[in-house]
């Protein structure tokens, strides 16, 4: 698993922020309970509640992009977001600009002919051409992607937030000792 060290800034400032404020309601009073609150308890709320929606919103055609995602405590009151590929997820979350796509070590990217031409113009040096209505080249022109946001859409979700905070309690209930 790797780190998404400085990929996703703004993401993880939430993340953070998130873990904060839930332990200053709990150590300022506003839960009103006479407990410590050990990180663990916040990282399995978070994981009950934030994480299930943030796989759920991936958008990927498998699953393999959601099984993989996962948070990781760095320091006392700081997580990290984790992912097998971070560079996938913040591709997903932030988008790409336009760029070329290069074909490895001599071989051919392969996709499905469209049923138009395409706008773009050719890439000087590279080698294409059409097969049994597949397209074969060296290198194309990927248009671009504006993101999808899913990570800044479910951090900034309120009904995700007052769950997480439900589940703090919870947890925190169940712990106390009986008398």
């Amino acid at each position: 698993m790797r780190y998404f060290t400085n990929i996703l800034p703004k993401e993880e400032a939430r993340l953070n922020h998130i873990f904060i404020d839930a332990f200053k309601k709990v150590y300022l009073g506003s839960y009103d309970l006479p407990i410590n609150l050990d990180t663990t308890v916040l990282e399995s709320a978070f994981r009950k509640t934030y994480l299930p929606e943030i796989k759920r919103k991936i958008p990927a055609k498998t699953g393999d992009t959601s099984a993989d995602f996962d948070i990781k405590r760095i320091g006392p009151y700081s997580f990290r977001f984790t992912h097998n590929n971070p560079l996938l997820i913040k591709y997903l979350e932030g988008g790409t600009k336009e760029h070329i796509i290069k074909a490895k070590d001599g071989g051919f990217l392969m996709f499905k002919k469209g049923k138009r031409k395409s706008p773009y113009k050719h890439i000087p040096g590279n080698i294409a051409f059409e097969k049994h209505g597949y397209i074969f080249a060296k290198m194309v022109r990927h248009p671009g992607f504006a993101g999808r946001h899913f990570l800044k859409e479910v951090l900034n979700d309120d009904k995700i937030e007052k769950l997480f905070h439900e589940e703090i309690l919870n947890q925190i209930y169940k712990n106390l000792p009986r008398s």
